[in-house]
């Protein structure tokens, strides 16, 4: 009668625990897919990307010459680099487009321009613009520079 007990007592844990690893299993899967967990992982794997991202200058000015020093040697893959994470396939689609029209020495000149800085919020030394005017005074240009988390700056657009 001993033996009948501890064999269904064994029985009935690895039931329960099968059942309780089965739950688990279903709860940890459902929990993968949803659409909450997917844009949690998406937005810590973008705040994995912009701590290790090194590319960008210590200052706005510093970031938008080593972006102009790229475009100078025709480097749209390096000039790419220093726009925020999130637009740089959309830039550099751009910029090889601008590449392949010969026009990056204009732009090139054109953000050599004396340019005006202006912090975007009064007040905030970690987002700035950039304006630069035409020979005929009218504003050609609009650049957005901001701090990233890791110290970084870096253009969020042009």
């Amino acid at each position: 009668m001993m033996k009948g007990l501890i064999k269904f007592l064994i029985a009935a844990g690895v039931i329960v625990l099968l059942g309780t690893a089965a739950l688990y299993a279903i709860r940890e899967w459902r929990y993968r897919n949803d659409p909450e967990y997917q844009v949690v992982k998406n937005f810590q794997e973008l705040e994995r990307r912009y701590a290790e991202d090194q590319y960008g200058g210590e200052t706005p000015e510093e970031t938008l010459r080593l972006f102009i020093d790229a475009l100078k040697k025709e480097d749209v893959d390096l000039a790419t680099k220093y726009f925020v994470i999130d637009e740089q396939k959309k830039w550099r689609n751009e910029l090889l487009i601008i590449k392949e029209k010969g026009l990056l020495d204009e732009m090139v000149k054109d953000l050599e321009r004396p340019r005006e800085k202006k912090p975007l919020i009064e007040n905030t030394d970690n987002r700035f613009n950039y304006f630069i005017y035409n020979d005929d005074n009218i504003l050609a240009v609009v650049i957005d520079i901001a701090r990233g988390p890791n110290g970084k700056w870096k253009i969020l657009d042009l």
